[in-house]
């Protein structure tokens, strides 16, 4: 439990730096601030695993593939971020992206959860997804 905590509050702190760079360096381009993330999320990733001495990647085919489609789809995501970022910024909406986002994160996995994993679904989990996607739509 804390290991999801730290991760939820370091994607807060994440998706709070992508709005602030945007208005205290407006000089970055999106790919510059993209490349920044993948960089600080590899070197994290790399000191996690240096520390973990027990932990061990076989590289399949399957785990390149992996890594291949994640990398490709996760530019794709963090560059739609970024754009995102810059227009709620510009509209003095900057405030919203945080909800926005953990919103999405949270409502996508628990349709995630119902449609692939196949887990039981019951009203009052329908009834909060759906109230997550009202909040995002009324917020904007």
């Amino acid at each position: 439990l804390v290991y999801i905590f730290t991760s939820f509050f370091f994607s807060c702190v994440n998706g709070s730096f992508v709005v602030v760079v945007s208005k205290i360096a407006p000089e970055f381009s999106i790919s510059l601030r993209m490349m920044f993330v993948y960089i600080g999320t590899a070197l994290t990733l790399a000191i996690i695993l240096g520390l973990m001495k027990s932990y061990q990647i076989k590289l399949s085919k399957g785990v390149l593939l992996s890594i291949i489609g994640l990398t490709t789809f996760g530019l794709g995501c963090c560059g739609l971020m970024f754009v995102g970022s810059n227009y709620l910024a510009g509209a003095n909406m900057a405030s919203i992206a945080i909800p926005i986002l953990q919103g999405t994160a949270i409502g996508g996995f628990a349709l995630y959860s119902t449609f692939v994993l196949k887990e039981k679904c019951s009203l009052l989990k329908w009834v909060g997804i759906i109230l997550i996607i009202l909040g995002i739509v009324f917020m904007v």
